[in-house]
């Protein structure tokens, strides 16, 4: 259980961290400013999107794996 929450928290404090990073666009202007600046919201939301996705997945399979390891307290199979 306590494992699912640490890596709960780490993937939480990953999509945080990618947000925060600097801009690449410094010293740009005009056209290139904008083009650098499109990109940049393009990358992050794709990025993301994946961060996303893997979280997703690894609670799936850290989900089933809790519920296919836990103790059965109570079931006729340990009495």
């Amino acid at each position: 259980m306590w494992v699912i929450l640490a890596i709960n928290a780490l993937f939480l404090l990953a999509v945080i961290l990618m947000f925060n990073v600097e801009s690449s666009c410094q010293g740009m202007t005009g056209e290139e400013l904008s083009n650098c600046q499109a990109g940049e919201g393009i990358g992050k939301g794709a990025a993301f999107l994946f961060a996303l996705f893997v979280w997703a997945l690894v609670d799936i399979v850290l989900g089933v794996i809790f519920l296919v390891t836990r103790s059965r307290a109570g079931t006729a199979y340990e009495r």
